[in-house]
């Protein structure tokens, strides 16, 4: 990693980093690689539209940030502006994805970051289904602007729940309603949510 950070002009260090991280990273069960400089330019990554290119989400900017404070961060879902690759087919852009980011060392000082891509509808989205309860329970994610960004049983209103706009005021701390509010579907609910601060949502 270090020699294409020094050096990331020279492609065949970029093939030969590709050989050597693919059958690392596929068989911890992620779809996808990117390196990338503390500028934010993409040096290598297993999705060849991303090379070279710095237009980033908010929110993978957001996780290398937490990545850089913590040692390790891992974004909520994100939706894909360009093509990716999983399993050597490109997937068309749209497609839900989180990244696992850690800080490269070089010397005391952070040289650029390796983040490794994870389809959350293998993971996350079967927990968050699993924990749904009864023929109308729900459990669901919420990003840092109260949108929900997974899966849910019922169509999702625009206008963001009592209970997220609650959650948000007050983050790292539960927040809970029993005395009922209009859910993200229009129905009479209760709940109970929590920010998880590590991962920038809210469950």
């Amino acid at each position: 990693m270090k020699r294409i950070l020094a050096d990331p002009g020279r492609a065949d260090l970029r093939t030969e980093f590709d050989q050597w991280i693919l059958p690392i990273y596929r068989s911890r069960g992620f779809d996808g690689y990117a390196l990338i400089r503390p500028d934010h330019t993409v040096l290598a990554a297993s999705s060849p539209r991303y090379v070279n290119s710095s237009d980033l989400t908010e929110q993978t900017i957001r996780t290398l940030r937490g990545a850089q404070a913590l040692g390790f961060a891992i974004s909520p879902p994100t939706v894909s502006t360009l093509p990716l690759m999983a399993h050597g087919i490109e997937q068309p852009a749209g497609m839900f994805y989180q990244l696992a980011c850690a800080p490269i060392d070089a010397d005391g000082r952070v040289a650029g970051f390796l983040c490794l891509r994870v389809n959350p509808y293998v993971r996350l989205f079967k927990i968050l289904k699993a924990g749904r309860i009864g023929e109308t329970g729900e459990a669901y994610v919420i990003d840092s602007a109260a949108r929900i960004i997974s899966p849910t049983r019922a169509p999702q209103r625009d206008a963001p729940t009592k209970l997220a706009l609650q959650l948000l005021m007050d983050r790292g701390k539960e927040a809970v309603d029993a005395e009922g509010y209009d859910g993200h579907d229009g129905h009479k609910v209760i709940g109970a949510a929590r920010w998880l601060a590590d991962q920038d949502m809210g469950l």
